[in-house]
């Protein structure tokens, strides 16, 4: 699942419709899922490792086994950073919901069933 305003498609004031999905994506937390990379894989290997502590080997590993999460469970502020940061070295980065209790329990029906 990749983040997105569900607001723009409405024409909605744009400055309004971010703060209402910043507040939203601030409650969850989010998995990183590398899909593919970028074009350098030196600069891959650099990028994965300005943010998560990770060795060479540990690096490479990642990169021949695309595509997968490269770290699970962080806030929105922290995902979005990670994303960033490997799109700018030329990988294709997913932001997918991570599956804990809090999570789930926010995203459930609150109706009782019958």
């Amino acid at each position: 699942m990749t983040v997105t305003n569900p607001f723009e498609r409405y024409g909605q004031d744009k400055a309004m419709n971010d703060n209402i999905t910043e507040t939203l994506d601030l409650n969850f937390s989010y998995d990183v899922v590398v899909v593919q990379s970028g074009p350098s894989r030196f600069t891959m290997i650099a990028a994965l490792q300005s943010v998560r502590d990770v060795d060479v080997e540990t690096a490479e590993a990642f990169l021949d086994a695309l595509p997968q999460t490269f770290v699970e469970c962080v806030e929105w502020k922290r995902a979005r950073h990670i994303k960033r940061t490997l799109e700018e070295a030329g990988a294709k980065v997913e932001l997918r919901l991570c599956h804990t209790a809090e999570n789930d329990e926010a995203t459930s029906d609150p109706t009782p069933s019958p």
